[in-house]
């Protein structure tokens, strides 16, 4: 049953790929399993509920781009499960946003790869995510009141729709120094995600640019092998009440990535060894 096969087969690494991020720590002001960082209306229950709430919103709009043309209908329909994943995060979070952002890049990266396997596609899955996200925000009307959209106005800083709108390149470079899942791997990661991407997540926290600028400074500078100079700059962060949501949610997307791909896409694209 080869539906049965990516049900199970995702919905387990949607899991896992969330949980080596949640389960991270210290993580520089993110929530952890022994800390909310500088997240006081959020714990690390809090964010396993939602994660359980979008978890089958993903998968379901991994079938909808399987099995539906692609159309500007089902652009539609991408649109209306993503903001269905989002009511039921916010109620199960009690209105708190824990995984909006992921919602938006693991939608478009999991829809990406249904389009591949479907479709026989030769092309890279970061190509089709491209597309995706370019058909996704084709009709996008740009809020003034959203921080999103005044950080792009006043600074140029174009977040996550920046990020999916270049095919991700950041995950691009990023997912090659991910040889393995373990903590010092993925905090690795995260940090070369916190220098590399525009967060708009760490700028309205930083609130000036000059701040955020140099925040990303002290990142750079940051000796991984020192469990002293962690502990520094996660109490800094925590301190001056700055978070890194964006460059989390790059980390579970490369997880994700890397997970699917030891799936194995060529053995995919034969379906009768899918019958299990």
């Amino acid at each position: 049953k080869t539906k049965d096969f990516y049900y199970y087969n995702l919905d387990k690494i949607i899991e896992e790929s969330i949980l080596a991020e949640l389960n991270l720590d210290p993580k520089f002001g993110l929530v952890t399993p022994n800390s909310s960082g500088s997240h006081p209306d959020m714990n690390y229950d809090l964010m396993i509920r939602a994660k359980n709430a979008i978890k089958p919103k993903i998968i379901e709009i991994f079938f909808e781009s399987l099995e539906r043309k692609y159309d500007k209908s089902l652009m539609e329909s991408l649109r209306n499960i993503g903001k269905s994943a989002e009511t039921d995060m916010f109620r199960s979070t009690s209105g708190i946003n824990c995984y909006k952002g992921l919602i938006f890049n693991l939608g478009i990266v999991i829809s990406a790869y249904a389009f591949k396997i479907s479709r026989f596609s030769s092309d890279d899955i970061f190509k089709i995510s491209k597309k995706v996200a370019q058909d996704l925000l084709e009709d996008y009307n740009f809020d003034s009141s959203s921080f999103g959209d005044k950080a792009y106005n006043e600074f140029g800083i174009f977040g996550a729709r920046g990020e999916a709108l270049s095919g991700f390149r950041n995950v691009q470079n990023g997912i090659k120094l991910l040889g393995n899942f373990n903590a010092k791997t993925l905090l690795e990661l995260l940090v070369y995600y916190i220098i590399h991407i525009e967060d708009t997540t760490l700028l309205k926290r930083a609130k000036d640019i000059n701040f955020y600028n140099s925040v990303k400074n002290k990142f750079s500078e940051l000796d991984l092998n020192s469990t002293e100079q962690i502990k520094i700059l996660n109490d800094f962060c925590i301190r001056n009440n700055l978070s890194f949501g964006g460059s989390a949610d790059l980390l579970i997307v490369s997880v994700f990535l890397k997970k699917i791909g030891n799936l194995g896409i060529n053995i995919l694209l034969d379906n009768n060894i899918l019958k299990i």
